[in-house]
């Protein structure tokens, strides 16, 4: 099966395989840990709801395991971190979770999926682009895909498409829940200190936990649902100012005394001290 029919392919049939998955003990290090086939991992391809997240799949080349217990476990630098489409848990209460229905929602994508692929550009939206649990590489658009060893082995993508036809890398800007920062080790992965063990979780558009923020270096917008209202801020570096918007109502452009666009951090900086608005 090709990356790019795998990026598509909705696991409605591949969640019963997921869930009925045999787990297979790692040792009680009290986080639940036990493995699972990449092929049964279903990569969630929309957020939670507000306060939650979906738990965190590791996977490093054909080697997956995830935290039953504790689903926020981080993942070791070097592995892949994939959001859990079977289930949402409360960022501040990981033991309540709940989980997906593959009945009634699209739950996520999995290598097992029978279904036929609807357009990348549906799927990927504008999350971060990793290469498929079990398949080695960044992405498809960067290093390529690959999987297996010798005459089995087969790969994809950098290199393997030229021209408009072919899809492109997706804008990856995630912003992360209050409280928390993004991890080092992977741009879309947001963490939090704690004890025994800090809490991470990986971005996915639409997260109405995070700010949002698109946009070019010298003019950018943000957006986030607080769970009462709609807020926006729109900048323009080259005016020095930005406007604040709450539930579409725009006030007075507010001028900046440095440039906001820049980075992820400089947008949230203005958001707060330009705006007002709270993280």
């Amino acid at each position: 099966m090709s990356v790019r029919a795998w990026l598509g392919l909705v696991a409605l049939a591949a969640m019963g395989a997921a869930c009925s998955s045999a787990k297979v003990s790692l040792g009680d290090d009290g986080t639940g840990l036990r493995k699972i086939a990449p092929d049964n991992v279903a990569v969630a391809i929309r957020a939670c709801p507000t306060g939650a997240a979906h738990p965190n799949v590791c996977c490093l080349g054909e080697e997956c395991t995830t935290h039953d217990v504790a689903p926020f476990a981080p993942c070791a630098a070097g592995e892949t971190a994939y959001p859990d489409g079977q289930r949402c848990c409360a960022l501040d209460a990981p033991a309540s979770c709940t989980p997906c229905d593959p009945a009634v929602e699209r739950c996520g994508s999995s290598n097992n999926a029978v279904f036929p692929p609807p357009p990348i550009t549906s799927v990927l939206g504008t999350a971060c682009e990793h290469c498929p649990p079990g398949f080695t590489g960044t992405s498809v658009g960067v290093t390529g895909c690959c999987r297996g060893n010798g005459s089995s082995s087969f790969c994809e993508g950098a290199g393997s498409c030229f021209g408009a036809g072919c899809p492109s890398a997706p804008v990856c800007a995630p912003t992360c829940a209050p409280g928390f920062i993004q991890s080092p080790h992977q741009v879309d992965v947001c963490c939090r200190p704690g004890s025994p063990r800090e809490a991470c979780y990986v971005w996915l558009p639409g997260d109405a936990s995070a700010l949002s923020c698109g946009g070019a270096a010298s003019s950018c917008a943000c957006r986030r649902n607080d769970g009462a209202h709609a807020l926006q801020m729109d900048c323009d570096d080259a005016t020095s100012s930005c406007t604040c918007s709450v539930d579409g109502v725009a006030g007075g452009a507010v001028h900046t005394s440095r440039a906001a666009c820049t980075t992820q951090d400089t947008r949230a900086a203005a958001w707060v001290a330009a705006c007002r608005f709270t993280r």
